[in-house]
């Protein structure tokens, strides 16, 4: 189970390595956006 789940995490990680390089603003904004879109669903689903 945990070989199926890193594929799809280190396809994940390579792909943003990759905009990285190309272009390490919008890296750094995505990035934050999804720590930001974690933290967001945590609380929400914990005042349900």
């Amino acid at each position: 189970a945990i070989n199926r789940i890193f594929k799809y995490v280190h396809a994940a990680r390579d792909a943003g390595q990759r905009l990285k390089k190309k272009n390490r603003t919008i890296y750094y904004a995505l990035k934050y956006l999804v720590i930001a879109a974690i933290f967001a669903a945590i609380i929400l689903f914990s005042l349900l």
